[in-house]
């Protein structure tokens, strides 16, 4: 989580080499490598090739037994005894055909996909939400306590452009496997530490842990090498290995055999390429025990009937955020004095390369999901009441894909906001247990929901809502729920934040470098339509996807000079038209920071606006010419009233509010207009690509909101957690009105 009181702070990333005497080995056919304390053995065979990417093969081994009843996710099958029964409606996926759906049925869902032999493909995409949340697939195998997979690394623009000028911290993917649902969480934040002292290590030995892979480029004379490193989590390095390239290659590819159990230490590896230019292994000095301390891979026998006969057995794998790992950094050793890589706290922020892919074989594995519901509906008139009414047609799939049918007869309700509330004609009644959010419930509560905003509290209560340049919020979009006492209104401010310095993210970018998109007083289904944009209608505007019909709103950053005076300048329209408000405020470009007043967003006309003051140098209201009646074509701030008592008695209505990602904005680009001869700024169908600054931020006031949250399975109260995040926001230097 970003904040402002927040000092940065730069670590030199170096590459470890090999030395040249004594360590660089020509790899030969049928040689295999075993880690032991003393001991190694060195196979390797041929190699296989595929353009595009970097690929390794890996098998694991493990056990365990449980003896308890306890939930495995996604599918919330039950393990007991070390033996697992299915969630009702499991069944096989075998076809590309039900993924998007299979994805949709959970959001803790993998991004997974079938290659063209029927191999499921897993993968750990930069954009992607996996690299902060996490992902967990649920995998029917014949395999008994064993995993076999492979690994792979792409980058549509070549191996180059994300290796080159990266560390051994830049492409990182962590995983762990065989854990229950609240296991699992504990490992989201990395490792298990014992009380111990572990040279090399600052956060101790390591009591238990999941696996990683990370991927490098080192270079020695002039050979270049793609090497892959092999260990534990938060541990130094056990294996690694590096075949010859040439970087400027657009695609490259290095395949690799691992072999992961707990015979000797917990894992060894297998190299199968014979290209292999050096290979090494080394013990880890930050973990004791690597039997008992890396985690033991189970795959649990299933209970009844499997929807693969050929397949008795259940493996749950999870690929783990990056505040799971840690960077490594070359420093001299506090502990003995030597330069060598240290085990750090601070966690990696990659990947910097397009995917990072797992594969599992269609030979041993097949994709496991519970029965998906899809809805066709039609709409009809309702005699007795003259209200619209809803005729649903609900299909299921069962263990054998098989469909049934059900239709139904309902008044209309629909899904509102993070918590799943229910709307139904303009009222709101609130999930079950549903509560207020205090400080020290803050990442409990952003841990609750793969679609939670980043949020915290600054030094007076207010809520800030965090739009940064390293988290999902800009690629997927986030929700928040909030209880207001304003009706049919919506009130905020806004500000933008850079460690280094506003200077550094506004002089030298353009008008769409910092675009904040958001939306509000939406039902669940309606947000997804604007993450992909404004709904446009044809019509006489000039503008590249033509008039908008329906949209929410953004704020823009910028900067600009007048006169040798240097200034912010903050832009607030709606989204896909041109520029309706803007602005300019001369302003010290070396500050960290810079907060605008209030913005207005109400039923009247017009649908929008910003409290303009006499401190700021430029203030302009113009028309948009992309959209033709601002009042109908924006989106209503439609504050919900609650049915029932409300948390927060003195707030009885509920706002649900929506950071958009970056694809739901429009590029402006400034041409010359063919009937006047001028320049202007025209609406592209190119979207943004930032935001350049650490954080654009959104504030609701303590007077008028409380953000709301539900429990999560299993919870009826949130826990405190310890240590606050803080924001503190300088209020001399924001502009409110009453």
């Amino acid at each position: 989580m970003f904040s402002c009181n927040l000092k940065s702070t730069e670590y030199m990333q170096k590459q470890l080499k090999p030395s040249p005497n004594g360590r660089k080995k020509k790899a030969t056919n049928n040689v295999v490598f075993y880690l032991q304390q003393q001991q190694i053995e060195q196979k390797a065979n041929n190699v296989r090739k595929h353009r595009g990417f970097l690929h390794c093969c890996s098998t694991i081994t493990w056990a365990v037994k449980h003896h308890r009843s306890k939930q495995c996710r996604p599918g919330n099958h039950i393990l007991q005894e070390g033996k697992v029964t299915l969630a009702a409606g499991s069944r096989v996926i075998t076809n590309n055909e039900d993924i998007e759906r299979y994805k949709a049925s959970s959001a803790d869902a993998c991004d997974v996909n079938f290659d063209v032999n029927g191999n499921i493909i897993l993968h750990y995409r930069k954009e992607a939400r996996a690299r902060y949340k996490g992902c967990t697939v649920d995998l029917l195998t014949d395999k008994v306590d064993e995993i076999v997979f492979w690994t792979r690394l792409h980058d549509f623009k070549g191996l180059g452009s994300c290796m080159v000028k990266s560390s051994i911290n830049s492409n990182v993917l962590p995983f762990a496997y065989s854990l229950t649902n609240e296991e699992v969480k504990e490992f989201h934040n990395g490792p298990r530490f014992a009380n111990v002292s572990c040279d090399s290590c600052m956060e101790g030995c390591v009591e238990k842990t999941g696996l990683e892979v990370r991927w490098a480029r080192d270079k020695v004379g002039s050979k270049e090498y793609a090497v892959i490193y092999v260990n534990p989590i938060a541990t130094k390095m056990v294996y690694y290995a590096g075949i010859k390239r040439d970087m400027r290659e657009q695609f490259v590819e290095l395949k690799q055999s691992l072999v992961i159990n707990q015979k000797g230490p917990k894992f060894h590896i297998k190299f199968s390429n014979n290209g292999t230019e050096y290979i090494y292994t080394r013990p880890s000095n930050c973990i004791e025990n690597p039997k008992e301390n890396i985690l033991s891979p189970s795959t649990w026998e299933i209970v009844g009937t499997s929807p693969e006969p050929t397949m008795n057995r259940l493996l749950v794998f999870h690929l783990l955020p990056q505040r799971a790992t840690r960077k490594r950094r070359m420093m001299q050793n506090p502990f003995n004095g030597f330069i060598a890589y240290v085990v750090i706290i601070e966690r990696p922020t990659g990947p910097k390369c397009d995917d990072l892919i797992m594969i599992f074989s269609k030979s041993n594995y097949r994709l496991l999901t519970t029965s998906v519901s899809y809805n066709f509906t039609s709409t009809t008139k309702d005699p007795t009441d003259k209200n619209t009414s809803i005729t649903t047609t609900s299909r299921a799939s069962d263990n054998n894909g098989q469909e049934s049918t059900k239709i139904s007869t309902i008044k209309p309700s629909f899904k509102v906001g993070l918590g799943d509330h229910i709307l139904q004609e303009g009222k709101v009644t609130l999930a079950n247990g549903s509560m207020i959010v205090k400080k020290e419930d803050v990442e409990q509560y952003m841990t609750s929901s793969a679609n939670a905003c980043n949020v915290d509290f600054d030094d007076e209560g207010n809520i800030v809502l965090h739009y940064t340049n390293l988290e999902a919020t800009k690629d997927k979009g986030c929700t928040m729920d909030l209880l207001t006492n304003k009706g049919h209104e919506i009130v905020f401010w806004t500000g933008v934040h850079n460690l280094g310095g506003l200077d550094a993210c506004l002089n030298g970018s353009d008008i769409n470098s910092n675009v904040l998109p958001f939306a509000y007083s939406l039902t669940n289904e309606e947000a997804k339509k604007f993450h992909n944009g404004p709904i446009f209608a044809d019509g006489l505007c000039r503008c590249a996807e033509g008039c908008v019909e329906k949209t929410g709103l953004e704020v823009r950053w910028a900067y600009d000079k007048i006169v040798g005076k240097e200034n912010v300048v903050l832009y607030a329209n709606p989204i896909g038209t041109k520029l309706v408000y803007y602005i300019r405020r001369e302003w010290n470009l070396n500050s960290t920071f810079v907060y605008f007043n209030q913005t207005h967003i109400k039923q009247t006309v017009p649908q929008f606006h910003i409290e303009s003051l006499k401190e700021y140098n430029d203030r302009n209201p113009q028309p948009s010419n992309c959209i033709k009646n601002l009042k109908e074509n924006i989106l209503s701030p439609s504050t919900w009233e609650i049915v029932g008592t409300s948390p927060e008695p003195k707030m009885n209505r509920l706002l649900v509010f929506h950071l958009l990602p970056q694809k739901a904005s429009r590029k402006w680009m400034l041409m010359k207009n063919n009937h006047t001869g001028l320049q202007e700024y025209v609406v592209r169908k190119e979207h943004p690509e930032g935001p350049k600054c650490d954080d654009l931020r959104i504030i609701f006031s303590r007077d008028n909101y409380k953000l709301l949250t539900t429990p999560t399975p299993g919870t009826s109260t949130l826990k405190a957690t310890q240590g606050e995040r803080k924001t503190t926001i300088n209020k001399e230097n924001i502009s409110t009105s009453t």
